[in-house]
């Protein structure tokens, strides 16, 4: 429960996340700013009661980084690859740069329990967490981050 309980609320923590809540409009007569820190709070703790309920529906894979290419993470560290207009997640969470996790209930879209990565897959994840970030990113090749902080976003992933 202590991992589930952390994992969500790295996911709704973030300044990203709470700007991307504040520009939704709201029919109710409150500033959501002002409450958004209780909402958030309350939000992760329904989704990891949640998860917990759900515990043996969902597991972790792990994602070992094979590539010369490392992991990044960002101001935005948990990411849903389904994207949010959807019910189901799939939380992913760079660990280190050699290791990443998905917290997943989908046995169809990945099959095992772990997975070597190459380049271009390393490379997807870190454009995901670079396309979510908000204005950092974070890493342990300097040329690397650069080189990626100079692209555009892609708010698509």
């Amino acid at each position: 429960m202590t991992f589930l309980d952390y994992i969500s609320h790295q996911y709704f923590r973030t300044a990203k996340l709470r700007n991307a809540m504040l520009a939704i409009p709201n029919p109710l007569p409150h500033d959501m700013s002002r409450t958004w820190p209780v909402e958030a709070f309350i939000y992760a703790t329904n989704l990891a009661s949640s998860f917990m309920r759900q515990r043996r529906e969902y597991r972790i894979v792990l994602l070992r980084n094979k590539s010369e290419v490392p992991f990044i993470t960002g101001d935005q560290p948990v990411i849903n690859l389904r994207g949010v207009d959807v019910e189901e997640v799939d939380l992913y969470y760079p660990l280190s740069p050699d290791l990443a996790m998905i917290f997943t209930a989908d046995r169809t879209r990945y099959s095992g329990d772990d997975a070597d990565l190459g380049r271009i897959a390393v490379e997807s994840y870190n454009h995901r967490i670079y396309a979510k970030s908000g204005s950092q990113i974070y890493g342990n090749d300097p040329v690397y981050l650069a080189s990626l902080a100079r692209l555009p976003k892609d708010e698509r992933f």
